[in-house]
């Protein structure tokens, strides 16, 4: 018992452990990158970018902006500015979204208003951008990859962004700098892929952001497509087993787990974490289809190798009972047959051998004596002057 308990508590803690450092090695890691030319390159405005979530079926990812004025607010002059997103990258559901001219402000910051009674507050709006399948910005605007749902759960979206400022009272361009990016979008993982800056004194930012799937959804899915085609190869084997072996058994409790996986495949392909609705992605024709397909057909044999494997051994056991009742009848003649024949014999040998008196075990009636043999539940009267023997019963 010692060894049981010692046993269990190794693997529970080998398990706990193993997976704790996978799992530290899949999580979704939040970006926390501070932009390389944060201090160097000058800005009245500098942003903070935070991802809130990603939606590649709606095709959206929403983001949440945190303009800060640069200059302490003892040593600067009122600055109202007016903080344009490029409506070309904005979906129609974003608030700062116009289709027409002029664009409205995703938003308005006023350093008399940052900057009150000498405390300064945190100032944020949010958008809501497109992804793309390509990659195109400002420095690559001719597509060099694509990709779409059909390649889950290896797809990657571009989401592009463009940020300006301009001075409300002068119409004057104001320099911008994008300065750090955090925040995690569940499943997803984020990279910045470039950070372009327009003409000195940097008055736009074009961002080039990456979305693709978290190394924890990849794996799963890549583990739910093993398991399925290690179950599909389990229910071929026991079907080539059948095949191959005359009278192999067969045990009902073999298709518990088969058929019950069968029966989950769509719900687990259901609930993959952000798979596409329906079927018709690449992980479903090389996966959940085929083997869909496989252990349909294997059951439908399987079945129908139980049923006339059944219905046989049923006819062999009536052909088993049969001959046994026929032998058994059989011998039941083979021993009376030997039984009269010994009979026989037996009153052959009185016939030569005639009894001359009778003994304590025979009686004379009439002349003749009466001889019993209880071996054979036979009796004889035997007439001593002629020493015929006649069997009675």
């Amino acid at each position: 018992m010692t060894i049981f308990f010692l046993t269990s508590a190794l693997l529970v803690v080998s398990c706990l452990v193993a997976f704790t450092i996978i799992a530290s090695h899949l999580s979704v890691k939040p970006p926390h990158l501070f932009a390389s030319n944060t201090f160097t390159v000058r800005s009245d405005i500098m942003f903070a970018l935070e991802i809130i979530s990603a939606d590649p079926i709606a095709r959206t990812i929403e983001i949440d902006w945190y303009p800060e004025i640069t200059t302490p607010c003892s040593a600067m002059p009122t600055l109202v500015a007016d903080i344009y997103v490029d409506a070309e990258f904005l979906d129609t559901t974003s608030p700062s979204f116009s289709p027409q001219t002029p664009l409205l402000p995703a938003y308005q910051i006023n350093s008399s208003a940052y900057c009150v009674s000498g405390t300064p507050w945190t100032p944020v709006f949010r958008t809501v951008s497109k992804l793309r399948s390509v990659e195109a910005d400002a420095l690559s605007p001719i597509a060099v990859s694509s990709s779409s749902l059909q390649n889950y759960p290896f797809d990657v979206y571009f989401a592009p962004q463009h940020i300006r400022a301009i001075n409300h009272e002068t119409s004057a361009m104001v320099p911008v700098n994008v300065t750090r990016y955090f925040g995690v979008a569940v499943n997803f993982q984020l990279t910045i892929r470039s950070t372009y800056y327009g003409d000195t004194p940097h008055n736009e930012v074009f961002i080039s952001l990456k979305i693709e799937r978290s190394r924890a959804t990849k794996v799963f899915v890549v583990i739910i497509a093993m398991t399925n085609w290690l179950i599909a190869i389990a229910f071929l084997t026991i079907c080539v087993a059948t095949q191959i072996y005359d009278s192999p058994t067969i045990y009902s409790e073999m298709f518990v787990i088969p058929v019950g996986a069968v029966l989950s495949l769509t719900s687990v392909r259901a609930n993959l974490p952000g798979a596409p609705v329906g079927f018709g992605a690449t992980i479903d024709s090389y996966s959940v289809l085929p083997v869909l397909v496989i252990m349909a057909i294997c059951s439908f044999y399987l079945l129908v190798i139980i049923l006339y494997r059944r219905l046989t051994s049923w006819e062999k056991q009536a052909d088993v009972i049969k001959r046994s009742e026929e032998a058994s009848v059989a011998l039941e003649s083979q021993n009376n047959i030997s039984s009269y024949s010994a009979v026989s014999s037996e009153t052959q040998s009185l016939a030569f051998n005639p009894i001359s008196a009778p003994d304590k075990n025979q009686k004379e009636v009439h002349g003749a004596w009466f001889a019993p043999f209880p071996a054979h539940n036979r009796s004889f009267w035997c007439l001593p002057s002629s020493g015929i023997v006649v069997p009675g019963y």
